[in-house]
């Protein structure tokens, strides 16, 4: 058997797919978390710390707003970006 001959596994295209959109997530959650946290809590004096349920404004919104909406980005992602595929031995559909 050569090298040419064998062909690609269709599943490979969409699991890449899905690192992709796994990495795309992961990037936006770091600069969403950094980014709240920083604007809401770099260079604030300590009488100036605003506290919101009891936290400090840059920590409920860093940490516990953002983590509840990644949460919920990553639950629609999975629903509409993953596809459930079998984890069998691939078999071409003409080789029966």
């Amino acid at each position: 058997m050569k090298i040419e001959d064998i062909k690609e596994d269709k599943r490979f295209k969409q699991c890449n797919k899905e690192v992709l959109y796994t990495i795309g997530l992961f990037i936006f959650n770091i600069i969403l978390v950094f980014g709240l946290a920083f604007s809401f809590g770099y260079n604030v004096e300590a009488s100036e710390i605003k506290l919101i349920a009891g936290f400090p404004e840059w920590y409920f919104y860093g940490v516990i707003i953002a983590t509840a909406l990644l949460c919920v980005s990553t639950y629609i992602m999975v629903k509409l970006l993953f596809k459930d595929m079998s984890l069998d031995a691939y078999i071409e559909e003409d080789e029966e």
